[in-house]
């Protein structure tokens, strides 16, 4: 594989909440973004039902206030969001509907399986906190959301605007799972690759399709970062991620407001997820992988 397994299983994880979500929002990933945020607020903060000011969400999401406001207020009118006395938190509707408990279940399947898949491969370190209590679900999906909120902040440096790194991210899910589906071709031929190659890019109207955006966006959002320093390289074929580029970024990533990979990994921990048997946690099965076809 050109890349280290947990970034794969990252981008694979960012992708599937991208394509379950992003459709019901129109595309649009700030706003995902600020719901993420909204309802990892609610479900850890029942004192204060849950909510937060929209100046306190600016400031978590390192946004400006005027567009924070905006989406919050798209969310309320939606009605999957409401204004109480201590902020804005996740509506009574929101929690009844039987499309977002789905979701939700989804969300933390997902999570586990990158729990388990990183945890086979080595490419996490398992954490030493010991357990204080069970895991649930609502532990599964403050994981998710934890962990696609830092990913979003700690690679602000790379990718200023959050439309970017979904969309890198699903390129580089497309380009790894083309790779992979190549691997028995090439062992079969007694041929081997270490590097993405023209037959692994995808094309601009897959990722489009795939992330509920229009096909001129994600072309205008590639074109910004192809070039020679640049992460994205066209081909005849579509778009590959550089693996030289991503290795190098690795060393520039900082430290996100939501917590580091470590530190979500000992929440969790301390919730009770079975490191042992991380597949006894799924509520549903192991989700499939996302296609990007």
């Amino acid at each position: 594989m050109p890349i280290h397994q947990k970034v794969r299983l990252i981008a694979e994880l960012h992708t599937g909440i991208n394509i379950a979500m992003l459709r019901p929002l129109r595309g649009n990933v700030d706003r995902l973004l600020v719901l993420a945020l909204l309802m990892r607020t609610a479900l850890t903060k029942p004192e204060r039902d849950g909510a937060i000011s929209i100046h306190s969400a600016a400031l978590s999401l390192g946004r400006p206030f005027e567009t924070v406001r905006r989406h919050i207020a798209a969310l309320i009118d939606s009605g999957l969001c409401h204004r109480i006395d201590a902020g804005v938190t996740m509506s009574p509707r929101f929690w009844r509907s039987r499309f977002i408990k789905a979701k939700l279940r989804y969300a933390h399947d997902c999570f586990v399986r990158f729990v388990a898949d990183a945890t086979a491969a080595g490419a996490i370190e398992l954490p030493t906190i010991r357990s204080v209590g069970q895991f649930t679900e609502t532990d599964g999906i403050c994981g998710l959301l934890d962990l696609v909120l830092a990913l979003v902040d700690q690679n602000r440096n790379l990718f200023p605007e959050a439309v970017d790194t979904a969309i890198f991210s699903a390129i580089l899910h497309a380009n790894t799972q083309r790779f992979a589906a190549e691997g028995g071709t090439l062992a079969a031929r007694g041929e081997s690759g270490a590097t993405f190659r023209q037959s692994h890019a995808v094309r601009v109207a897959a990722i489009a399709r795939a992330l509920s955006l229009p096909d001129t966006t994600v072309r205008r959002r590639i074109a910004a970062m192809t070039g020679p320093s640049g992460p994205l390289m066209r081909t005849r074929s579509g778009t590959l991620v550089d693996p030289a580029w991503l290795e190098r970024a690795s060393a520039m990533a900082c430290e996100a407001r939501h917590g580091s990979m470590q530190l979500i990994l000992n929440r969790v921990a301390a919730a009770g997820f079975p490191f042992h048997a991380p597949a006894s946690a799924y509520l549903g099965g192991r989700p499939e992988t996302p296609r990007i076809d």
